[in-house]
């Protein structure tokens, strides 16, 4: 096994690890607390969304060595990895999705609304297209967060040799 294809292997699992622990964290803890804790809601949805918009950016830095090191490190192992490029091409297209449209659509309804969305009335064009828009972007995180733990389950699972018979544990 080359040391390249071992590296290109660390690197991959390692950026998947950080994509999916920092989406975690970002869902599960700085999301919430900032509405909870930062008033007006306009101050931390603009918190929120100056995160998302560095998460959604790193995509074009991430997803490229992400594509590199899967085949630079399974390929030599011999490794099929047609799902596991479509996962990475789906998850780099749901974060550019999310950036380069989602989002800045939701600033742009936000700067039309003048005030914010909870302060409209449900039936308001701008807070329903919002809140589709807000669903949908919702729906994006959670769908390249699954894509890259899948892909950090399969890179861990296939990063050594299949033997056959007992193996022993190697420290």
């Amino acid at each position: 096994m080359s040391g390249l294809a071992a590296f290109a292997r660390l690197v991959h699992v390692l950026l998947l690890a950080l994509w999916v622990g920092g989406g975690a964290f970002f869902a599960a803890v700085v999301a919430p607390e900032a509405f909870r804790v930062i008033q007006p809601r306009s101050e931390a949805a603009a918190l929120v969304g100056a995160v998302l918009e560095r998460v959604d950016a790193s995509i074009l830095f991430v997803g490229p060595i992400l594509f590199l090191t899967l085949f630079a490190g399974w390929v030599p192992m011999g490794v099929r990895l047609r799902w596991r490029a479509a996962f990475v091409v789906m998850l780099s297209g749901a974060s550019l999705l999310s950036g380069h449209w989602l989002s800045p659509r939701m600033q742009s309804i936000q700067r039309a609304m003048g005030r914010a969305v909870e302060d409209l009335d449900r039936a308001d064009p701008l807070r329903i297209e919002f809140e589709r828009l807000h669903i949908a972007s919702e729906g994006l995180m959670s769908l390249h967060l699954l894509l890259a733990l899948l892909l950090l389950v399969s890179a861990v699972l296939n990063s050594k040799p299949k033997r056959s018979g007992l193996s022993s544990i190697e420290l």
